[in-house]
């Protein structure tokens, strides 16, 4: 009796094992590119880095990886449409917004809204590392330098390894690489310790940006199996803490409040109320410091000085277009209305476009809402930032976090949308 053949395997026929991992690997760059959109450092070419991305989200397509969708997802697609398709209209009706720029801004947005088609509940985890991962590398970075300047004394200049300059459209940023990878703003504009220190920016073009990032990721680890859990929070409070912004330290403390005294039980917490109410008493001193402290960064010291009275002269200013017309505003992209802050961009979108762009935050979320589920604290720190300090309300960053709250699989059923093919079946 002769012995039956040995099976063969195509090597074009790839193996689950493999197929879930090119997967992974897709999503979790599709996400990173789009982090690194503008305000990302990497703006200055911001083209090259939109291809990438649009090309991982093409192959993703060729290889037949399948898309999922959600009631919460298709809702979330569809009113980022609906704002997006508003705020071209409102620019052309006023004649304000008619512009590369405004239509690089949409397809920015629109691009950003699609991720959640590429993320189902396996790999939901894959896209919160693409936001937490490079935050905990430059995290050892930044301890790294500041072993190097406040525990050996070397001065920090002597610490440079690049430096450079990164356009803006009336100014410019002038960065500097610290080592071993530590990227840094304006040497000089914080003193402590008796140092001249510069300002934590990771890969982003400001701290008041960066901040975003690491706060989520110090909530966001509460999701991961990952080990040493606490070493990595305590490097990201540190990273916090060179970064010296005061959105940052606001963002933070009103994100702990949120999930320690807010948030209901979930995947991410599993505190009693007794814990809750510890952590609300160890929240106060740490609000009365941030608002009474005479350093640079203290709530009231900044909006007395510098960038905080920018920020009301220019929010106080762009009122008057909203009065003006309280429906539409002044246009978007109106280039005399300043978009520092979305309270200052009310004025140029008006009543309606906060009313569409406030739907667009809480509907796909209403279920997360209704039992304060604790996963929305990732929201908390873009929210607030984009409302009081930096113009998100149209950036890739502001986007792909809602689009990872609402991707979240914690309590959706996936369905395949029917204008989509099947997924080859596993060899």
């Amino acid at each position: 009796m002769s012995a039956s053949p040995a099976p063969t395997l195509s090597i074009w026929t790839p193996r689950d094992d493999a197929r879930a991992l090119w997967l992974r690997g897709l999503v979790f760059m599709i996400v990173l590119l789009q982090l690194n959109q503008r305000p990302a450092m990497l703006q200055a070419i911001g083209e090259v880095i939109f291809l990438a991305a649009f090309g991982c989200m093409a192959l993703f397509v060729l290889l037949r990886y399948p898309f999922t969708i959600t009631p919460r997802k298709r809702s979330f697609i569809l009113l980022s449409g609906l704002f997006c398709f508003y705020l071209l209209v409102q620019g052309i009706i006023l004649q304000t917004g008619v512009s590369i720029p405004t239509i690089n801004n949409l397809i920015f947005i629109m691009m950003s809204a699609l991720v959640v088609l590429f993320v189902n509940a396996e790999n939901w985890t894959v896209m919160l590392k693409a936001f937490i991962y490079p935050v905990l590398a430059f995290s050892i970075s930044y301890a790294i330098t500041a072993v190097l300047l406040l525990g050996l004394g070397r001065p920090l200049p002597s610490l440079a390894i690049a430096s450079f300059t990164l356009a803006q459209v009336q100014s410019h940023y002038d960065m500097t690489i610290y080592f071993p990878f530590s990227p840094a703003l304006g040497l000089g504009d914080v003193k402590a310790l008796g140092f001249s220190l510069a300002r934590a920016t990771g890969y982003y073009r400001e701290p008041g940006i960066y901040q975003i990032l690491v706060s989520m990721s110090f909530f966001g680890l509460n999701y991961l199996d990952i080990r040493y859990k606490r070493m990595w929070k305590t490097l990201l409070l540190f990273s916090l803490l060179f970064t010296f912004s005061t959105a940052g330290f606001g963002a933070f403390i009103a994100t702990a409040f949120c999930y320690y005294v807010l948030a209901g039980q979930g995947e991410g917490k599993r505190a009693r109320w007794w814990a809750s109410l510890a952590g609300a008493a160890a929240l106060v001193p740490l609000v009365l410091w941030f608002v009474f402290t005479d350093k640079s960064f203290g709530l009231l010291r900044k909006l007395q000085f510098a960038s905080g009275t920018v920020r009301v002269e220019r929010a106080s200013n762009a009122m008057a277009y909203l009065i003006d017309r309280p429906l539409v505003g002044g246009g978007y992209m109106n280039a005399d209305i300043s978009s520092i802050n979305f309270m200052s961009v009310v004025g140029q979108i008006g009543a309606i476009g906060v009313l569409l762009f406030a739907v667009l935050v809480i509907v796909p979320n209403w279920n997360l809402l209704k039992r304060r589920d604790p996963v929305l604290v990732l929201l908390v720190p873009v929210f607030l930032t984009m409302l009081f300090s930096q113009p998100l309300f149209d950036k890739p960053l502001f986007f792909l976090t809602l689009a990872l709250v609402a991707a979240y699989p914690r309590d959706a059923t996936p369905s395949r949308p029917r204008w989509l093919k099947p997924a080859p079946a596993s060899s």
